[in-house]
């Protein structure tokens, strides 16, 4: 190890081994500011060699929630691919339980979707669908009491949604499920909805994974509901998950599904290991929020983006043989947005300013240093702009 900024980068990355040991928050902020700055003058060779020696380390403690919790450290840390590779390969190698495995790749798909994380191979995401689609197949036999319903047996008049959470009309695969409820609705469909809520187990699993996503819920309680959103009366089932209830909580769900005995099943989002294991039992159809296939062992995707052939070629090159994607029109009829117009006055601002709107629900997460920069240089030079941020974002309060 002869060149010197590696041997910091290291040694810098020891002491923040030791801090987190001795549950030294001071020096972890500390030393993790360090830890960038030493690694945004490394080059790419210099950084694999970094990451190839903290994997050799780890993988001689031989204790994978380690390895992982360090790795999505410097994920989070250094907004880095090196180790999501890393941590992908990590799962693939170890034995971990299949519902531990399927909670970290939905954490690494979070903060993939949330930053500006370059990693968008075709290669990268065929290795993390068949490491999902691996340990979906561990869980295969929680479905093997039932039978594969064949269409011809199936009520007509019923669509089963499924998705991981549900949340307000202002979060935007909420406000897709609403106008997709509403739509199936007013085609003369029975439509019901199935909530597969994990946020207790990401919860549980807090100690495994640096800073972990966990989703929203509105509903407490799990059960039946019924509520209102928009004007569309929706009902179904949430069914809260943990480590200790997944199997029973899993065959409440195929329970529910069997009985309801749906047309088909469209899966909202993605990355439902629920979802996945009814194509056990009946058709589920994977719709993405996103504009490329969501990780999922169905056989049915659906697209409602539009997209250019360049776009269409990408998509159909990250499916598998037996995977298919079919476009469906889908119009945003109903919108949290209550229409109604506002003015800089209504916030106190004067009329003569230009105002810059920041809006999102993930600023604190997606906003980053250089982009504060360019505010400041913005601000530096022109004194008539006034920026407006809606959307929670404490840790932006400290730059304001």
């Amino acid at each position: 190890m002869n060149n010197p900024t590696i041997a910091d980068f290291l040694s810098t990355f020891n002491k923040i081994i030791s801090s987190f040991v001795n549950n030294d928050n001071e020096n972890i902020t500390l030393y993790s500011s360090v830890l960038k700055d030493t690694y945004n003058v490394l080059n790419s060779n210099e950084r694999s060699t970094c990451f190839q020696y903290i994997s050799d380390f780890f993988n001689e403690q031989n204790d994978t929630y380690i390895t992982i919790f360090f790795m999505s450290y410097l994920l989070k840390t250094l907004n880095s691919a090196e180790a999501i590779i890393h941590i992908q390969h990590t799962i693939s190698q170890s034995g971990i339980s299949p519902i531990d495995a399927l909670n970290i790749i939905f954490q690494m798909s979070s903060f993939s979707f949330s930053t500006d994380l370059k990693i968008d191979t075709a290669d990268f995401y065929k290795e993390q669908l068949s490491i999902y689609q691996n340990n979906i197949s561990k869980l295969n036999s929680l479905t093997e009491s039932y039978t594969f319903v064949p269409y011809d047996v199936r009520n007509k008049d019923r669509i089963a949604i499924m998705c991981r959470m549900l949340y307000s009309d202002r979060h935007a695969p909420t406000v897709i499920i609403i106008n997709l409820f509403n739509w199936l609705k007013k085609l003369g469909y029975e439509v019901c909805l199935f909530i597969e809520y994990m946020g207790q187990i990401q919860d549980e699993n807090v100690i495994n994974w640096y800073r972990p996503s966990i989703e929203n819920k509105i509903f407490s309680q799990a059960g039946d509901f019924n509520i209102n959103y928009l004007g569309v009366d929706i009902k179904g089932h949430n069914i809260v998950f943990s480590n200790s209830n997944y199997e029973q909580m899993a065959r409440r769900t195929f329970d529910l599904i069997y009985d309801y005995n749906p047309l088909f099943v469209i899966n909202v989002g993605g990355c439902n290991p629920i979802a996945d294991l009814c194509n056990n039992i009946t058709t589920v159809c994977c719709m993405p929020c996103i504009n490329k296939p969501a990780l999922s062992t169905s056989s049915i995707y659906i697209r409602y983006f539009p997209y250019t052939e360049d776009d269409d070629r990408i998509y159909n090159d990250l499916l598998l043989n037996y995977q298919h994607v079919y476009d469906m029109p889908f119009v945003e009829e109903l919108s949290g947005s209550n229409g109604c117009i506002q003015v800089k006055s209504d916030y106190g601002i004067d009329e003569d300013k230009f105002a810059i709107i920041i809006a999102g629900n993930r600023l604190d997460k997606e906003i980053r240093q250089r982009f504060i920069q360019l505010l400041n240089d913005i601000s530096s030079t022109e004194d008539n702009v006034v920026f407006v941020f809606i959307g929670d974002c404490p840790l932006l309060k400290k730059h304001t």
